[in-house]
């Protein structure tokens, strides 16, 4: 179907193709959504206006979503709003949904599974140039559920991702933030099924990605976010330039537990990383077999967590939390886990005899600082007052297990280096 250039509304569900020549338009159903084997493909594209696409019953695929299909939706210009309550906005259930909106300033808004989300299929949500806001509860902003990938990839303009991280709106609470904040699977996040404390069927984790290559852009959400994996899944994150802002509570950050990667890619700008509520596992933090990466380069930037964050390994995992450049500030909570740290388990010199394997394995837990006059503080949660760290700081090099304690050793190393001038070829690879 070909549409003029007034402005209209349409309510289709069934149409393969609709093409619409321009105008403020209106869309409301299951507009660009394929989701039975009678309608496998459903494409839309509008070519100019400022357009409305609106889905209120959570039963229908729209807006870019195929399930046992393929739906695409692209929008050319305009400053667009996006609505829907579930699977839409570039979702994949074995099948493959794309929305790509070319230019504008664009609203995205969602309860859950989209804005780049996959299970056993592909799901990615594609924005061009603007400054675009994307919302949602959960599941999505790029999340690759089981057997899936999901892609939320934003080019140009100062953006907001916010997963929304109250349980009093969502009501999506995670124990280890004492039910208060959301479980919230986005912004880059890889996510398994975990079968072994309920019906033992477990699925490995799929790809997560997030990508916004310029501005300055805001990320707020919950936990389990922003290059996170769990449980065999992968999580990544990756900012090209500009003065950015990541917010989150518990699980996130470059972070990651059972198994996973968890990474985070910062190219440049004066960045701002911040834990907050409960505030731990998080910007570099692996538990149980976890990668973790945070690299950061250029700027003046800012990490502050309370506990077990900030380049912290646990359960044989790796953690690595790289900035090359600027003056940057550190900050922990005074006598947790972090800034470099490899946390002992007795299980490494002791094997248990049913699972010996943490004794066979090794973990490392490294941050390392190139460049700049830094500062390194602990936070006395009593007392409410900042001092400087009893290890780390500004050119100075640290180990945590220390070396001569009881538990240095057992392949299970962390090490904290602050130095004025050096490289790490890896991050010069492709240059």
């Amino acid at each position: 179907m070909i549409a003029g250039t007034s402005s209209e509304k349409h309510a289709y569900s069934d149409c393969v193709i609709l093409i619409d020549l321009g105008g403020n338009d209106t869309y409301t159903g299951a507009i660009a959504g394929a989701a039975s084997f009678d309608l496998p493909i459903a494409i839309a594209i509008d070519c100019a206006g400022d357009d409305i696409y609106k889905n209120d019953n959570s039963g229908l695929a729209s807006q870019g979503t195929g399930i046992l299909g393929a739906g695409v939706l692209i929008d050319c210009g305009g400053e667009d709003k996006y609505e829907a309550l579930k699977m839409a906005q570039g979702c994949g259930l074995f099948g493959l949904g794309i929305l790509l909106d070319v230019a504008g300033d664009d609203d995205y808004k969602l309860e859950a599974s989209g804005q780049g989300c996959g299970y056993f299929g592909i799901g990615m949500n594609l924005d061009i140039s603007g400054n675009d806001t994307r919302y949602l509860f959960g599941d999505g902003q790029g999340m690759g559920g089981v057997g899936g990938i999901g892609v939320c990839a934003d080019y140009l303009g100062d953006d907001q991702y916010t997963a929304e991280p109250l349980e009093s709106v969502a009501h999506r609470g995670d124990y280890h933030s004492e039910n208060r904040i959301n479980v919230n699977a986005a912004q880059g996040a890889g996510m398994g099924r975990r079968g072994d404390g309920s019906d033992g069927h477990s699925w490995a984790g799929g790809l997560g990605a997030l990508l916004d290559i310029k501005g300055n852009d805001h990320y707020y959400s919950g936990n389990w976010t922003l290059g996170c994996g769990y449980w065999l899944g992968t999580g990544l994150v990756y900012e090209g330039e500009g003065n950015d802002l990541y917010e989150s509570v518990y699980f996130t950050q470059a972070s990651g537990a059972h198994y996973c990667i968890g990474a985070i890619v910062d190219e440049g700008g004066d960045d701002i990383h911040k834990l907050w509520e409960t505030a731990g596992a998080g910007i570099a933090f692996g538990w149980d077999y976890t990668v973790a990466m945070l690299c950061d380069r250029g700027g003046n930037d800012r990490y502050e967590a309370k506990i077990i964050s900030l380049g912290c390994a646990q359960i044989r995992s790796d953690a690595f939390l790289i900035d090359i450049g600027g003056d940057d500030y550190y900050q922990l909570q005074a006598g947790q886990q972090g800034l470099g740290a490899a946390t002992y388990q007795p299980s490494y010199d002791i094997p248990n005899k049913i699972a010996p394997f943490d004794a066979y394995s090794k973990s490392f837990a490294i941050l390392l600082d190139i460049g700049g006059n830094d500062t390194y503080n602990d936070w006395d949660k009593d007392k409410d007052k900042l001092s400087p760290n009893a290890t780390g700081g500004n050119n100075k090099t640290w180990f945590s297990p220390a070396r001569g304690s009881e538990h240095y050793g057992a392949n299970n190393f962390g090490i904290g280096v602050d130095v004025d001038s050096g490289r790490v070829p890896e991050t010069e690879f492709f240059k």
